[in-house]
């Protein structure tokens, strides 16, 4: 081992110079294996995996230098564009713990207001997933720079929640809504077990390939109308198929007869606003007669039974009227059930 002072030559394992007491210094490489902070087994292998499939060919690690060497010069703005994907601006600024905070923080209570959906608790829950959404973009936006205030971050939140409440949510709640809508119903209707204030959910596309069946029930929407002092106001209701375009519906004797035929079961009882009268009516080719248990709740403060023209615009719904057949009593939750199809 040679002796950086004098230049002497000494033997292995001496600490100081035989000649000059200089301490020995080792110049011999050593292996150190640096630990990967920052790194993921999952997320990376995944990344990689997407650009070799998109982009054949490429060299995935220069790939990734690059990307990240653009969203570190671009600073935060990107980064919180991409933060409207919860965790995605965090993924590319390699914050990961920052991921696995925001993400089951808003997984969790975006989950929990889905499935309390149409209450208060779910509504809370809803709107403190969105405020979490929120402060995960500003989070990203600013980055290691903060603001020299704490009204500042607050208002950039406020904003950022208003903004991504108007701008996604509630474009994919309107989304959802062609496929799924809800109601309250203000009747009961007991072959189904639905009682009054449930929240039903019905299938908008159900009807897309089919016409509506006897017996099944639908959410369609009634008219703006009224018979002298006794109006209408536009709104939706429940229920259950009775007659067919071009058939003719007629109540007598407390029961549903259809072209004659006299109709058996629960779903076809006449309800007590029709019990001891007599209906006729004939449906047109466009035309459905629908059965609510109960059209009294339609009037502004009456209960008394509505008179035949009222109730042919509320048991007569058009084909574009019916909105959907509904499938799913959601809540309350702990009745929740999916209605049985005969």
């Amino acid at each position: 081992m040679q002796c950086e002072r004098c230049s002497f030559e000494n033997l292995p394992g001496l600490d100081r110079c035989a000649r000059c007491q200089a301490v020995l210094v080792v110049r011999e490489p050593v292996d150190v294996i640096p630990p990967r902070a920052g790194r993921t087994k999952i997320v990376r292998p995944i990344l990689y995996w997407l650009v070799a499939r998109l982009a054949p060919g490429i060299n995935t690690q220069r790939w990734e230098h690059a990307f990240r060497g653009a969203v570190l010069g671009l600073g935060g703005f990107l980064a919180a564009v991409v933060s409207v994907v919860p965790g995605l601006g965090h993924l590319l600024l390699r914050s990961l713990h920052k991921i696995y905070i925001f993400l089951i923080a808003w997984a969790g209570l975006l989950g929990i207001g889905l499935l309390f959906y149409a209450t208060g608790f779910g509504g809370i829950c809803i709107g403190l997933a969105v405020a979490v959404h929120a402060r995960s973009v500003v989070d990203a936006l600013l980055g290691k720079k903060k603001p020299a205030q704490v009204v500042q971050r607050v208002v950039l939140v406020m904003a950022t929640f208003v903004a991504l409440f108007l701008g996604v949510y509630w474009n994919v709640r309107r989304f959802a809504g062609r496929y799924v809508q809800g109601v309250f119903t203000l009747s009961p209707y007991e072959p189904d077990r639905i009682r009054v204030g449930d929240y039903v959910l019905a299938y908008v596309r159900a009807y897309r390939e089919r016409d509506p069946a006897r017996g099944e029930l639908v959410l369609y929407e009634t008219p703006a109308g009224g018979v002298g002092e006794v109006r209408l106001v536009a709104g939706r209701a429940v229920g259950y198929v009775v007659g067919l375009p071009g058939e003719s519906v007629t109540v007598r004797d407390d029961r549903f007869y259809v072209d004659g035929e006299a109709l058996s079961g629960v779903r076809y009882e006449v309800p007590s606003w029709l019990r001891g009268g007599r209906l006729e009516s004939h449906l047109s080719p466009n035309e459905y007669f629908a059965l609510p248990s109960d059209v009294a709740f339609l009037y502004r403060g009456r209960r008394a039974s509505p008179p035949p023209e009222l109730i042919s615009l509320l048991c007569k719904p058009t084909r574009s009227a019916i909105v959907g057949r509904v499938f799913m009593v959601y809540n309350p939750i702990w009745r929740r059930h999916f209605l049985r199809r005969d």
